[in-house]
């Protein structure tokens, strides 16, 4: 990382990184929806659901990282129990990107029909905004350092 940061500069190795993570987030979710329409019943409306839901995940997931990597909190214990309880708390909040993504997505799954598909529209937008902020800070520190 300090080669890259030196040849580039502190903000490009940044985005790049932060860039790498969320790509192979996005690949990982791609493998999964791939398997869960192979082997399940899936189909349609419900598959486009379940992808906007992974990627809402996979958006504030990488927020996550960002915040809690180094320089923003260098030591390695801490991040891990700042990542964790960062991403438990976008889990259960209600008013979470990824909660509302979760919600619409059982919703979904529970009314039994395939008509009932409900698509998380507000959360996509909130979590683009949340990734934002997070990469800007987290690129904002790295810069400083």
């Amino acid at each position: 990382a300090a080669i890259t940061a030196t040849a580039v500069g502190p903000a490009r190795a940044r985005l790049a990184a932060l860039s790498a993570a969320t790509g192979y987030g996005l690949f990982c979710a791609a493998v999964g929806a791939l398997v869960a329409v192979g082997t399940g019943g899936l189909h349609g409306a419900s598959v486009l659901a379940g992808l906007s839901t992974e990627l809402i995940c996979v958006l504030l997931g990488t927020a996550v990282g960002a915040l809690t990597a180094p320089p923003i909190v260098p030591a390695a214990g801490w991040s891990v129990l700042l990542a964790g309880l960062l991403a438990l708390g976008l889990l259960v909040a209600r008013f979470s990107p990824a909660s509302m993504a979760i919600r619409a997505l059982t919703l979904a799954s529970n009314s039994g029909n395939g008509n009932g598909v409900h698509y998380p529209i507000a959360a996509l937008p909130l979590a683009l905004i949340v990734t934002a902020a997070a990469w800007a800070a987290s690129t904002a520190a790295a810069t400083r350092r």
